[in-house]
């Protein structure tokens, strides 16, 4: 903060000095502004590409629409300009665009986590259809391919998922793999390895796992009816509905680890204090609340490294 307060003595564009020190800060691994309008759009857009090439920028812009602009106008003086505009400079410089303070979250989340994946083909991995279902809509949505299920994958799938499940992608295990309803929690691992060694797979969707037993005690203390309480001790003391989430959660971080591939996982609870959901946050793996998130922040992710790549061989083509 320093430089900027001594570069803003010397004048110039705020925005340029804001990137420059950002984009050159080793501590800082995702760059992010809300911005309404800029003065000089050639300078914002080159300073924007210096930026991308070292560090993702995310923006999220005020001001789109008529009533907005003429509050931007009125606080700033910038020139808000038509939003079309916005977008293909955003596009040109490799900037990810927020649609909302939200969605900004969201992706500030997925970059400083995530690794950028290789490509556009993800797997969807889920304990059960309808969540599948879901993925699957949000994934084509947003330009991602859920593609077809390799047969090596099948086959290899096959050697140890009961024979009811999808044998397709979305790959839905049913409730075999679900810790929380008494399935066998090493099917998560064993599966998720899979599909992470294979070379037809860029991405992976999953839902985050989780156990009733966490999710009982957390709300406990809300409860007073004393029958209720007492019967949902015994669950919890009994290990009744599983428990072994927290080790799915820490395997699935050695996995993330090793193969090095973006794992986006949704968990429709919101609960971060359960203490898988913390691990898979706290080892690299963002949690969202819903499929339209999730499949959002891959898709964002997978752009970056497009653009990264088509920087790249202009470069190395440039003669």
């Amino acid at each position: 903060m320093q430089q900027i307060r001594q570069q803003r003595k010397r004048g110039g564009s705020a925005h340029g000095r804001f990137h420059r020190v950002f984009s050159q800060d080793e501590g800082t691994d995702v760059i992010f502004a809300f911005i309404e309008g800029v003065r000089g759009g050639r300078r914002f857009l080159d300073v924007s590409k210096e930026a991308t090439r070292k560090k993702p920028f995310i923006v999220l812009k005020g001001g789109v629409t008529s009533s907005g602009s003429r509050a931007a106008r009125s606080h700033t003086g910038s020139m808000v300009g038509s939003d079309e505009i916005y977008d293909a400079i955003f596009r040109q410089s490799g900037i990810a665009r927020a649609s909302d303070e939200s969605d900004m979250i969201d992706l500030i989340k997925g970059f400083s986590k995530s690794p950028l994946p290789k490509g556009r083909r993800v797997a969807i991995y889920t304990v059960g259809g309808g969540f599948g279902i879901l993925a699957a809509d949000e994934c084509e949505k947003n330009g991602l391919d859920v593609i077809k299920l390799p047969e090596d994958i099948i086959e290899e799938l096959n050697h140890f998922l009961p024979p009811f499940w999808s044998h397709g992608n979305p790959i839905d295990v049913t409730a075999s793999g679900a810790a929380a309803l008494g399935g066998d929690g090493s099917i998560d691992e064993r599966s998720l390895k899979i599909l992470l060694e294979s070379p037809a797979i860029d991405g992976i969707i999953f839902m985050a796992p989780t156990n009733i037993t966490s999710r009982i005690n957390r709300v406990m203390p809300r409860i007073s009816v004393g029958d209720i309480k007492e019967m949902l001790s015994t669950i919890i003391e009994t290990g009744m509905l599983g428990g072994a989430s927290k080790d799915q959660a820490e395997k699935i971080i050695e996995l993330k680890e090793r193969y090095d591939k973006p794992m986006v996982g949704v968990n429709p609870w919101g609960e971060s204090e359960i203490e898988e959901y913390r691990i898979l946050e706290e080892g690299g793996i963002p949690l969202y609340r819903s499929t339209t998130q999730a499949a959002r922040v891959l898709s964002k992710l997978i752009e970056y490294k497009e653009y990264l790549d088509k920087q790249k061989f202009l470069s190395d083509t440039k003669v």
